[in-house]
């Protein structure tokens, strides 16, 4: 494990020379930068690191800037001039302005190069180095014609957006998402073998209930809107507002306009008189302890004595406009029975 910084236990010999106890190599240290900053050269200025054409001749020159090759950072506060070998009599080349890290022992630099190319009808820039003790980015390619004298810009290939070649520092490289990925995935797996099922089932239901039209859908489940027994019926918010707004008067005309009334209460087994002028249309049988409706008739019965009609038959015609509840099965004590007319 490396941590950095510690500070070390410093002591010293007879003749004044130090020793630390914890003394630290560079290698641990660029181990520790590569795992902050990618390899590159920094984006801000623009030219940093730019390779341009020199002011004569078969030279070129380096905007100073920042970069970080392998965890060891370097700074160029100047301009830097780089000659260029001589073009060849006969035969184009491509060459390569590196900046390379040599960690050898007898090196332990990294500075600017230019990696020359071979000389072709149909030349290729030269591969960069990056192994052993040695790793190069590209800065920028240069097209050398046969027999020429002098770097023009144009000859200049930029290389430094390349991520191949070299790229740009970034302070974390990439995101390595394998080990979520995955449990993703076994999540998606477990889902699909054993909730799936139960998950489409669910859906197919809220779409038929939605009838792949949310408002259509409640407008079934309200019903048809010019069916509401209301004056207001261009939508619903209206009509109930109406509703609230007239409840009042709605309660009133139910009361004084109502067809249905009360005519009295008698025991389970007497008699009620009819209104000469009306018709039993219902009766409510009942028993007093439980104050449970356990039956109820639909029978209507003229004031003569007429049977109009009668759901269960349990009206029997009385004398003298009268009527009565008549079913052999009820036991009558302890029971009564309420009659409404019209």
């Amino acid at each position: 494990m490396i941590g950095y910084p510690l500070d070390s236990k410093v002591e010293y010999d007879s003749e004044g020379r130090p020793t630390y106890d914890r003394a630290i190599t560079s290698k641990p240290l660029r181990k520790l930068y590569s795992q902050l900053f990618s390899t590159g050269v920094m984006p801000n200025p623009s030219n940093n690191f730019q390779v341009i054409a020199g002011d004569a001749g078969m030279t070129v020159k380096v905007n100073p800037g920042f970069a970080v090759v392998q965890g060891c950072l370097k700074l160029e506060e100047t301009t830097r001039t780089i000659e260029i070998q001589a073009a060849s009599s006969s035969l184009d080349r491509i060459d390569t302005v590196v900046l390379r890290l040599n960690d050898e022992v007898n090196a332990r630099i990294c500075d600017l190069y230019v990696r020359q190319g071979i000389p072709a009808s149909s030349p290729t820039r030269p591969d960069l180095v990056r192994s052993g003790s040695v790793y190069e980015i590209g800065l920028a390619d240069i097209f050398i014609p046969a027999n020429t004298a002098t770097i023009v810009q144009k000859r200049i290939t930029d290389t430094r957006l390349d991520p191949d070649r070299c790229g740009y520092v970034s302070s974390i490289s990439k995101f390595d998402t394998e080990t979520l990925y995955l449990q993703i995935q076994n999540d998606l797996a477990d889902f699909k073998l054993n909730e799936q099922a139960e998950f489409l089932e669910w859906f197919e239901y809220i779409k038929i209930q939605l009838s792949e039209d949310v408002a259509g859908n409640l407008q079934n489940q309200i019903g048809v809107l010019l069916n509401l027994k209301t004056e207001i019926k261009t939508d619903l918010v209206n009509a109930i507002n109406w509703l609230k707004e007239n409840i009042d008067t709605l309660n009133s005309n139910l009361i004084n306009n109502s067809m249905v009334y009360y005519l009295g209460r008698t025991s389970a087994d007497a008699t009620i008189d009819i209104p000469s002028d009306k018709i039993i249309i219902a009766c409510i049988f009942s028993d007093v302890y439980w104050c449970k409706t356990i039956i109820f008739t639909r029978a209507m019965l003229n004031h003569d004595h007429t049977l109009v009609s009668s759901g269960d038959d349990v009206i029997q015609i009385g004398w003298g406009g009268q009527a009565c509840l008549s079913r052999d099965t009820v036991a009558y004590e302890n029971k009564y029975v309420d009659w409404y007319y019209k």
